[in-house]
């Protein structure tokens, strides 16, 4: 005997129940985790990450309610992998600039993070391929991301095409962990962990312009920590007299 759709049994009331309760949870959970991604740092969201499971949870929807800075705050892993990375190309770079930290103050500089991204999910996200090029350094890969950030910094959104001839320097920057001295030194500059004395080359080379694309030129890596100069500039996401297109 066939049974009519109508006269089949539906779902007990408890578990209606469950289910609308769930689903409440799911979509509030949604609402806080975008809301506070644009939002700055505040205690609320730290408070979240006392929650039970709410940090896998935002994960895996990619939506990071923990996220208010460096990789590093929150990385489950050691070593290299739970340390910041920075990429960045300097312009009209010239032979002998290496030993000249002057002449390098003066070249105009794109990062890959825009200055101000928001919100901080994609901030991270920015963080996070930067964290990928740099430990793809040594593998036979090594050069596809950076020739990919390069092409898309210059010729996207900056709109300096790969003319032939045409020198630039790009380099990826390892973000080291303070040493306890300096940890524990009363200068506020010493105990400073963004400060660029913290900062190690991890991979760089030479953007040559080939009329289509830039190519790059591996240089010698220094694994040793260098002073990297702060340089006047602008990120990838904001306007210049040589960008005057802003962040895609």
């Amino acid at each position: 005997m066939n049974t009519r759709p109508d006269e089949i049994p539906g779902p007990s009331s408890a578990t209606r129940t469950t289910i609308n309760v769930l689903l409440m949870v799911h979509f509030v959970f949604i609402a806080v985790a975008v809301t506070v991604n644009f939002q700055p740092v505040s205690s609320f969201r730290l408070r979240l990450q006392n929650i039970p499971f709410a940090p896998l949870y935002a994960k895996l929807l990619s939506q990071d309610i923990l996220y208010n800075g460096p990789l590093a705050n929150f990385a489950i892993t050691d070593g290299q992998f739970d340390r910041d990375y920075r990429c960045r190309v300097l312009l009209d770079w010239r032979d002998g600039m290496e030993n000249d930290p002057a002449a390098v103050a003066q070249l105009e500089q794109i990062d890959l993070l825009p200055e101000g991204v928001w919100p901080n999910v994609r901030r991270q996200r920015y963080l996070q391929l930067a964290k990928y090029t740099g430990l793809s350094e040594g593998d036979s890969i090594e050069s596809l991301l950076p020739q990919a950030i390069s092409d898309y910094l210059l010729m996207e959104v900056h709109n300096i095409p790969p003319t032939m001839g045409e020198r630039h320097r790009f380099q990826c920057n390892e973000r080291l962990l303070q040493d306890l001295p300096n940890l524990r030194s009363i200068d506020p500059q010493e105990r400073d962990p963004m400060a660029d004395r913290w900062l190690s080359t991890r991979y760089e080379a030479d953007l040559v312009g080939t009329g289509q694309q830039w190519a790059p030129n591996k240089v010698a890596g220094r694994e040793e920590v260098t002073q990297v100069q702060p340089i006047g500039g602008t990120g990838g996401g904001e306007s210049s007299p040589r960008a005057p297109q802003g962040d895609r």
